[in-house]
């Protein structure tokens, strides 16, 4: 499968930047210029790159991953991130919050198996 057949979206790292995710592997920005964003995989050492313009559309892309894709990490991601939004906005508890999403996020059990408690 080519790295260009999926979709590309976006999720918020911890530190407020946008990450690209494109065929269950996540990329970080690595450069911007007028024309053009450059990203980068986010595990250190892998080459796979993409080159996209400024309206994210992708313009090339490299497939040769150093690693296998880790899709439940970004299952993972994007739920912490939903309940970050929510504990931002509301003033409902964090716990009942946490205790909602995973409810509501209908999580694959392999990914369930390594999501944090609420606690944590």
């Amino acid at each position: 499968m080519s790295i260009t057949d999926d979709n590309p979206y976006f999720l918020v790292s911890n530190k407020g930047k946008l990450l690209l995710v494109l065929n269950r592997i996540v990329f970080k920005k690595n450069k911007e210029t007028k024309t053009k964003k450059y990203w980068v995989c986010q595990v250190a050492g892998c080459g796979v790159y993409v080159h996209a313009n400024i309206q994210d559309i992708v313009l090339k892309a490299t497939d040769n991953y150093s690693h296998v894709p880790h899709p439940e990490n970004i299952v993972l991601k994007s739920f912490r991130t939903k309940v970050k939004q929510r504990v931002m906005k509301e003033t409902t508890s964090i716990t009942k919050i946490y205790e909602e999403e995973v409810v509501a996020s209908q999580m694959p059990l392999q990914t369930l198996a390594i999501i944090p408690l609420a606690r944590e």
